[in-house]
Parts: structure tokens; C-alpha cells; sequence
């Protein structure tokens, strides 16, 4: 059997975490979680490989934007950008930043 795809959810919302995590799982995929920046920093440096991070834009601790740029200095992971931010500006500088999709909530 392959192993399952693994995704990282970023968001400091705690529902709106449960809400993806059990989606996801539901979907056969195995979840990672974290509430901010630096959590999801640990979580990448600690944890096996992702296969996609769902990033919110607003975090406590730190800019969606910023952390997409800092994922794609290292490489090409796929991100989805997950925001209540939802004006063309901020859907088209999210692309522009390299996010693979741009998700607004709600959803």
C-alpha cells in the first residue's frame, strides 16, 4: 500500500484547523498541524517531508506572504494560500509570491 500524502495545515484559527484536518483525513490524508510561523518552521524542519502546506496569510506571529517567499527560496513545495484577505491585490500577490492556489474564506 502507498504511503499516504501528507499535508501541513497552517492556521491560527483552532476551527477552522479542525475543520481542514478532518476533511483531509476523511480524504485519506495524513495531517499536520500548526498555529503559526514558528510552528510551522518546527514542523518542516522536524517532521517527514509534506507534500503540500494550506497556509493562512494572517498569522499571529508572521506573514503567509512572507513564509511563502521563505518556502520557495528552498524549493517548490506546493502551497495553497488559505485567507479571509479576499481582494484581487492580495489573490494576485499571492500568485505572484509562487502560492500554486489562493483559497478565501470563508469556504
Amino acid at each position: 500500500m502507498a504511503d499516504k500524502k501528507r499535508i501541513l495545515v497552517v492556521d491560527d484559527e483552532a476551527s477552522v484547523r479542525s475543520l481542514l484536518c478532518e476533511t483531509l483525513r476523511r480524504c485519506d490524508f495524513a495531517v499536520e498541524q500548526a498555529d503559526c510561523a514558528q510552528a510551522m518552521r518546527q514542523k518542516l524542519a522536524l517532521e517527514e517531508a509534506v507534500d503540500l502546506v494550506v497556509l493562512d496569510v494572517r498569522l499571529p506571529d508572521g506573514s503567509g506572504f512572507d513564509l511563502l517567499r521563505e518556502l520557495r527560496e528552498k524549493g517548490d513545495l506546493p502551497v495553497v494560500l488559505l485567507t479571509g484577505l479576499d481582494t484581487p491585490v492580495h489573490r494576485i500577490n499571492g500568485l505572484d509570491y509562487g502560492a500554486d492556489d489562493y483559497i478565501s474564506k470563508p469556504f
